[in-house]
């Protein structure tokens, strides 16, 4: 009898219309999506996970609440298990993990971030068309911190999965919250 895991994905979005509503819990939407594409990429950062040899600079990263983000981007290219992360050129996002995620329930792991809008002191994140998104892990650029401006270096950051999907647009004042979790069964 041969034995056989199942990779289980399901992602949920729930949009804010204002980071205003996201404080006071005002859901205007919540969008679930089911499924996604492992990438090579992703496979082998397990395995060499699983046996210590992980090193990406100079330190080992895990996938850690200081090494684990989640990407948007507005590309429509169908996922391959040959790309190697997100395939946006301009509009895409990393964004690292909200407190105590990512966290292990069981066979389960789940990673969620929040993607914040204006109204939150800071410029919008990820205002753009979202149609694909992914788990990565890695270090933020510069100085280890993500804002406007920053992105993980893309020599040194390792993409899990990928995802096509129409997930909306988000507007810059919106906050809207992504969370993955996935399963082997």
């Amino acid at each position: 009898m041969e034995n056989k895991v199942k990779w289980n994905v399901s992602t949920k979005v729930e949009k804010y219309n204002s980071h205003k509503a996201f404080l006071n819990g005002e859901i205007s939407e919540v969008k679930i999506f089911d499924g996604n594409m492992l990438l090579d990429v992703g496979v082998t950062d397990l395995w060499n996970l699983v046996i210590g040899a992980n090193n990406q600079s100079s330190t080992i990263e895990n996938y850690d609440n200081d090494h684990s983000y989640l990407g948007v981007g507005d590309s429509t290219t169908a996922a391959l298990k040959a790309h190697t992360g997100l395939l946006a050129t301009t509009n895409v996002w990393y964004k690292k993990m909200d407190t105590s995620y990512p966290a292990v329930n069981g066979n389960k792991v789940t990673f969620k971030a929040t993607f914040t809008g204006t109204g939150s002191g800071g410029s919008a994140e990820a205002a753009f068309a979202w149609e694909e998104w992914t788990v990565a892990r890695g270090v933020i650029t510069p100085s280890g911190t993500l804002d406007d401006t920053a992105t993980i270096a893309t020599n040194i950051h390792k993409n899990l999965n990928r995802k096509v999907e129409a997930m909306g647009t988000k507007a810059g004042a919106a906050t809207w919250v992504i969370t993955v979790e996935i399963s082997l069964t």
